[in-house]
């Protein structure tokens, strides 16, 4: 409910901080830059091997029915790739993966995904991008 400002939360209010957005919203953000430039890709892809764990990709760029790419997003901009069971397991599938820990990072993280489609560079085998 507006206050007119002088409320609970002082004149200025509440801030917002981009960091403190779920990474649900990092895949989203990256995932609406890309289709916007007219490259395919996927939020939440579940991908399965005979008799193992299936895997849930956070985002797949996909062309011609290739994954290119694999986009894993985390909350914490000091995760890395901690959980080395996930790292071993995505590795496992030969496609490239790259790390975002931050909101404020999904729109290089686009705009470097975009270049190399579009200069047909191969992507770097493992990327971290953090704050």
């Amino acid at each position: 409910m507006d206050d007119g400002g002088e409320g609970r939360y002082g004149r200025n209010g509440m801030k917002f901080d981009a960091e403190k957005l779920h990474q649900d919203n990092t895949k989203a953000e990256i995932y609406r830059l890309l289709r916007n430039a007219g490259i395919g890709c996927c939020l939440e892809y579940r991908h399965k091997i005979k008799g193992q764990r299936s895997c849930i990709f956070d985002l797949i760029v996909v062309r011609n029915r290739r994954i290119l790419l694999i986009v894993e997003a985390k909350n914490t901009p000091n995760w890395g790739w901690g959980n080395k069971k996930q790292h071993g397991r995505y590795s496992r599938f030969g496609v490239p993966v790259w790390l975002v820990t931050s909101f404020c990072q999904a729109k290089s993280v686009a705009e470097e995904i975009i270049d190399h489609i579009e200069s047909s560079k191969p992507f770097p085998k493992f990327r971290s991008f953090r704050k």
